[in-house]
């Protein structure tokens, strides 16, 4: 199948002249906000973004007004695919032509992926009565209720100080992170942030085993959380430990703990549940 590669083309559905443009991310910020307000949980920043800004936004005009968009991702950033379609939004009063924008999108593109939202239940309807297969790719996680874990050792858990940020840098570089998404600071950004409470570490026996940090979304009052526990200290316990700890925090600052695993990484989404976590919308990938 011949893909579309040109910067625009003109197209008409039900009588209605329409137009194919690419268009940045501030340009389908409105309508992006609008899909946003029909998912039940806010986007999960640190995951979603990195795909979102390696990929191509396109988006149907009807006139001057976009009706429709999509967010096209031709290579991947792992663990996303390529060749796929990462977000596609038709405007409510639009839906009555979503088929013929749907074919028209796999005519031009041919992706082989549709990444979807089960909270995203028009077009997970949408693209289960076309009865494509899907698998499950991750799940988005919602603090259920705060976890009084108890811990054998003497733990601490602790805000980043100017003296554990090597130790916590070769954490974050070295490790093959679940969320390729979360972000390898350097030391300048790291140092800029001592004294404030996003970074935090966990120590045993004055040893940096684990690095936890948080971001606020953009939406609601909700914060992200991103643990990292080095290699040769996995399967103790240490991870739910050092989530269950900062989502305590967090909570008592009025924010929502929430964060997102992929389906393969058996250990991370155990260490959240026994947090206190569970799987509040799942990240359904369909192969079309």
């Amino acid at each position: 199948m011949k893909t579309y590669k040109g910067n625009g083309g003109k197209f008409i559905f039900g009588g209605r002249f329409l137009e194919l443009k690419q268009f940045d991310l501030a340009a389908i910020k409105p309508l992006r906000e609008d899909w946003f307000k029909e998912l039940k949980l806010p986007f999960i920043t640190d995951f979603f973004d990195l795909a979102v800004k390696n990929g191509t936004c396109w988006g149907l005009c009807l006139k001057n007004e976009i009706i429709a968009y999509w967010i096209y991702l031709e290579k991947f950033p792992v663990p996303w695919y390529g060749k796929s379609v990462i977000e596609f939004y038709v405007k409510k009063e639009y839906r009555g032509i979503i088929d013929e924008v749907f074919n028209l999108l796999i005519k031009q593109f041919a992706p082989k992926r549709f990444y979807v939202r089960s909270d995203d239940t028009y077009l997970l309807s949408f693209l289960l009565e076309k009865g494509y297969p899907f698998e499950l790719a991750g799940s988005i996680l919602l603090r259920e209720k705060s976890m009084q874990l108890e811990q054998k050792e003497k733990l601490t858990f602790t805000k980043i100080s100017k003296d554990m940020l090597e130790d916590a840098l070769q954490i974050l570089r070295s490790e093959k992170l679940e969320l390729e998404t979360a972000q390898t600071e350097d030391y300048q950004h790291m140092e800029s942030e001592i004294g404030e409470d996003i970074y935090w570490v966990l120590i045993r026996e004055n040893i940096v085993v684990g690095v936890a940090y948080w971001k606020k979304s953009r939406y609601q009052n909700y914060a992200t959380i991103i643990p990292i526990i080095h290699k040769s200290f996995r399967r103790r316990g240490y991870g739910s430990y050092m989530i269950s700890k900062l989502a305590d925090y967090l909570d008592n600052k009025g924010y929502q703990p929430i964060s997102f695993t992929t389906h393969t990484n058996i250990s991370a989404r155990k260490a959240f549940g026994k947090a206190g976590f569970h799987a509040a919308a799942l990240l359904l990938l369909f192969n079309i």
